[in-house]
């Protein structure tokens, strides 16, 4: 009997029972489907934040790209050429096309009167279809607009004071296809010490502004046809040199001097004179010099009838005048406001050439000309206060002209003052708003609705 007993007592801790256990599988299912719900949203979320994050990569890699060219550079590369350098080969790869989007171009700037099948220049579009980033697929909705800061209305998203650079910008310049050449500043004193000694002027402090001492400078940049060379992808490009010389004529007492820095007055063996700036094939000059204020004519010659200028083949001439140091604000300004130069362009049309320079436009201080009472004659364009009109002279093989060249400001922007307009220019200018849309794949085919944008991306672009 106690046996039995025993048995029983054994049996009831054998396990659960049947309510017991249903009751335990209600409670573990209270506890698990919400983690379960949680895991599921949390894997979710984690699917689109990676999309995200993978389009929000792909956005910058496109500004990145697109800040390393130049708009003329970005129109080819979206317009059909095999070799699409912007991105990396991998986001471009099997199915992606690219093009530019002239449609959307012309809803914002209108058809080009002279080609209904193009859009006048002004934001520019671009469309990649299919870019691939990892495992993610999109399509990118690409904008590229100046047009704010040629018309003067850029808001204050940026400083409108970047597109009147006082020097020119190096950085866009390629060391390898351009040419440049820098003076030194200490030439204008070198040559004022060797005319004193020559002229035997009386005195230890002889300035330009010797009583009786006058000097005319020239600079003269001689280009030449250097032939072509072909690079490597087989395309042939036009070659060309330059030498530059520099020649201070003075005069006192009756007695003259010119002077001919060292390394300008050699002739070589092939009859060129002047210092060699060496063989290039870009279509960009580079000239920086510091002005002579006290000189009686300051002349910057820019000779190419022997460089084969064509309108296809133009040649961009970058003037830029440099600050001296030496001088304060008050005395800079005086010299500047003062400050005549002639720049003679021979070539045999003028618009086998363009120029960019900062001639016209005050080296002092925002700050100082401010302090003096000085008021932008533009408010839409604070930069406007620096400008000087009617003191720098262009002329064409020798004549003066009238507002009838391509004259620009070192970033870009037309300079009406000296040169003609340009209301349908092409958009080439110094600084871009750039937009990099991206989208989930099809989008490009249903006009980019807003609902299927992954992320935004803007920026800035120089040159």
């Amino acid at each position: 009997m106690k046996q039995k007993e025993k048995v029983q007592q054994l049996n009831k801790n054998a396990g659960f029972s049947l309510l017991e256990l249903l009751i335990a599988v209600t409670i573990l299912a209270i506890i698990t489907i919400p983690m379960l719900h949680m895991f599921v949203t949390s894997a979710r979320i984690n699917g689109k934040s990676r999309i995200t994050l993978r389009a929000t990569v792909l956005a910058q890699d496109i500004v990145e790209g697109l800040k390393a060219y130049h708009i003329d550079e970005i129109q080819d590369q979206f317009n059909g050429v095999e070799d699409f350098e912007m991105l990396d080969t991998s986001v471009i790869a099997g199915d992606c096309t690219y093009k530019e989007d002239v449609d959307r171009e012309k809803i914002e700037n209108g058809e080009d009167p002279t080609d209904p099948s193009k859009a006048k220049p002004g934001k520019y579009y671009f469309v990649l279809k299919n870019a691939k980033l990892e495992n993610s697929r999109f399509d990118v909705l690409i904008s590229v607009d100046a047009t704010g800061y040629v018309e003067g209305t850029t808001p204050t998203k940026h400083n409108s004071f970047l597109n009147t650079s006082d020097v020119a910008k190096v950085a866009s310049m390629n060391k390898s296809t351009d040419a440049s050449y820098e003076q030194s500043a200490l030439m204008n004193e070198a040559a004022l010490s060797k005319a004193q000694l020559e002229l035997k002027i009386p005195g230890d402090n002889v300035t330009y502004k010797t009583v009786g001492l006058t000097c005319e400078r020239t600079f003269t940049v001689t280009f030449k046809d250097a032939g072509t060379e072909t690079d490597k992808e087989g395309i042939t490009k036009q070659k060309t040199e330059a030498f530059v010389t520099c020649k201070y004529e003075f005069s006192y007492g009756g007695e003259t001097y010119t002077y001919i820095p060292d390394g300008m007055a050699g002739v070589d063996d092939a009859g060129n004179t002047g210092l060699p700036c060496g063989n290039f094939t870009g279509r960009n000059f580079y000239f920086f010099y510091f002005p002579l204020y006290d000189a009686a004519t300051d002349k910057l010659v820019f000779d190419g009838t022997a460089a084969g200028w064509t309108k296809d083949n133009l040649m961009n001439l970058y003037i830029a005048k440099q600050t001296d140091t030496t001088l304060t604000d008050m005395n800079l300004n005086k010299a500047e406001t003062s400050y005549k130069p002639v720049v003679n362009i021979l070539a045999t049309s003028s618009e086998t050439f363009r120029i960019f320079t900062n001639l016209g436009v005050n080296l002092v201080n925002e700050t100082f000309l401010t302090g003096l009472g000085v008021t932008p004659s533009d408010p839409k364009k604070p930069e406007s206060v620096k400008k000087l009109k009617n003191l720098a002279i262009f002329q064409h093989n020798g004549a003066v002209t009238n507002r009838t060249l391509d004259i620009y400001d070192l970033s870009g922007i037309r300079d009406t003052n000296y040169g003609k307009n340009g209301t349908d220019d092409a958009v080439t200018e110094f600084i871009y708003d750039i937009v990099v849309e991206v989208y989930e794949q099809g989008a490009a085919d249903t006009g980019f609705p807003a609902d299927m944008r992954k992320v935004t991306f803007d920026g800035t672009k120089n040159h």
